[in-house]
């Protein structure tokens, strides 16, 4: 008895998902004891109804998407035959009170809201139909699938395309067509439930994503991440490879959204992906996205500034400390058969050297302040940050040409801009040290590439230690990888397994925020209709 009252009341929706089932609660307002209680939760947990949670206890299970689209294929043909008996009764004063219930959806910001209306809207269509234990049926399925449809699908997507087929309805059943009427309810009703597909199947609304997301390139072990991320506003993720602009312009034809890692998403690129809304670049830089082209398509780019912080500032010192001690070289001797101290020579003490960091956001911050442990002064040149905030820092704010004269080490973290590219270039070598090295984990074109061959070969500074190029991977042939004095890593200063989870998880969020109507946390334009 207890089990068939607890069944009654979650497919009524009285009970809702995620409610806490309190066992002594149940036991005093049904006048049995803990026993019976403790059975029928067990007993309904094992029919998926309720599930046990730790600390928690016994709460109301969440539908999954495949019994959504049943009670779907349920709904459907009742609520087509509510308005096939409704529609000879239906009034005009019925009629002017759909349209109003209409407008108000489209005034309507709040999901809760609009969800509400939409009910009323349906109500007053079927209302006239007299057919109460229908309607009852009816309003007990919408009741359980609206209440979970909003877990996979975003609720103000759903309302773009209903209201679309609410006037279709409507405008059917002024005409008094009962046929199309009756069809675009079909239709709208199978929008409800896919997301904006329409797709049918044996005449039959299909569940399909509500979008569809493309990853252009990934260097990721595996999507899990995303695919959890996304699947919860439904969307379908197509993974690519594509590192050239012909492999990408037919690929992104009708995604909704692009994550895109080092693909060249060109002017072109943007202008193909027709249904675009968000393109969510996995990293800091934005350089291989025309930004231009998607603000003035209306496209969100985002990108994610904080996820490597930690790593990028490791790395940084980790090159540091290489050239500082001639790690990589002496590695090298030792391999060679030679075991000669003299090799090292010449090597300076750390404490008490300089270094510059060109750029002050947060990588060299931390930079700073890692460095400042092992006694190096820090000086800092960036034209957007204010000096006090640098002096904040225990950092000295200088002018380019002052930095590179004064430091042991430079340190570029600049972003590649219009205004960076080839910021390094012969000129700034030639300012720099013959002791200095160079450290680039920023953008490899911030730094003019023959101007640094030809500072490395004929001892204008030091050495270099780069994790990025102008080109990725080098040709086999390169100057750069003939040289001793120059350390190259293949671009992975970002790279640890924490960070990695985390690029993928706030980058595949901003794609469900905008998809959801909801503001980017970390936006690189500004687009009309977008929340800020």
């Amino acid at each position: 008895m207890v089990a068939e009252v607890l069944r009654e009341a979650i497919l009524r929706g009285i009970l809702v998902a995620g409610q806490q089932l309190r066992q002594d609660e149940i036991a005093r307002e049904l006048g049995v004891s803990h026993i019976p209680v403790r059975e029928a939760l067990r007993q309904l947990e094992a029919e998926g109804l309720v599930r046990l949670r730790p600390y928690r206890g016994f709460e109301v299970s969440e539908l999954s998407p495949e019994e959504v689209e049943e009670l779907y294929e349920i709904r459907i043909p009742l609520e087509c035959q509510a308005l096939r008996l409704a529609m000879p009764h239906l009034t005009d004063a019925d009629l002017r009170r759909a349209e109003e219930i209409l407008d108000a959806i489209d005034a309507e910001q709040d999901p809760s809201g609009w969800s509400q209306l939409n009910t009323e809207f349906h109500a007053v269509l079927y209302a006239p139909s007299r057919r109460q234990r229908l309607l009852n049926l009816i309003r007990t399925l919408r009741t359980n699938v609206d209440r979970y449809l909003r877990l996979y699908i975003s609720v103000m997507q759903r309302k773009q395309y209903s209201q679309r087929e609410h006037r279709k309805i409507l405008e059917a059943v002024r005409r008094r067509d009962v046929a199309e009427a009756v069809e675009a309810l079909e239709e709208h009703l199978g929008i409800a439930c896919c997301g904006g597909s329409g797709v049918r199947r044996n005449g039959k609304p299909v569940a399909r994503p509500a979008f569809k997301v493309v990853v252009t390139d990934s260097v990721f072990p595996h999507l899990e991440v995303e695919r959890q991320v996304l699947g919860r506003v439904g969307a379908e993720l197509v993974a690519l490879q594509a590192h050239r602009e012909e492999e990408l312009l037919e690929a992104v034809a009708d995604a909704d959204a692009l994550l895109v890692c080092f693909a060249p998403v060109t002017g072109r690129v943007v202008q193909a992906a027709r249904r675009c809304r968000i393109i969510a670049r996995y990293g800091i830089g934005v350089d291989n996205v025309d930004v231009r082209t998607a603000t003035a398509r209306g496209i969100v780019v985002t990108n994610v500034p904080d996820y490597c912080v930690e790593e990028v500032s490791d790395h940084t010192l980790a090159l540091l400390l290489a050239c500082a001690r001639r790690v990589v070289w002496l590695d090298r001797r030792v391999r060679a058969g030679r075991w000669d101290a003299r090799d090292a020579v010449p090597v300076r003490r750390l404490s008490g050297q300089t270094l510059g960091l060109v750029g002050f956001g947060k990588i060299p911050r931390l930079v700073a302040r890692k460095a400042q442990a092992f006694g190096l002064r820090v000086l800092a040149f960036d034209p957007y940050v204010d000096p006090a905030v640098v002096r904040e820092h225990g950092v000295e704010p200088v002018g380019l040409r002052a930095l590179l004269e004064r430091s042991d080490y430079v340190s570029l973290h600049a972003p590649l801009t219009p205004q960076t590219e080839g910021l390094v270039d012969e000129a700034a070598l030639r300012w720099m040290k013959p002791t200095a090295f160079l450290v680039n984990t920023a953008r490899g074109r911030i730094v003019e590439e023959g101007a640094l061959v030809r500072a490395l070969e004929r001892g204008w500074i030091a050495g270099a230690a780069l994790d990025v190029l102008p080109t990725e991977p080098p040709p086999k042939d390169h100057r750069l990888l003939r040289l001793d004095n120059v350390i190259l890593t293949p671009h992975v200063a970002f790279y640890s397994e924490e960070s990695l989870q985390e690029l993928q998880r706030k980058a595949a969020e901003e794609v469900a925020r905008v998809l959801t109507g909801q503001a980017p946390r970390y936006p690189v334009n500004r687009v009309a209709g977008v929340p800020a």
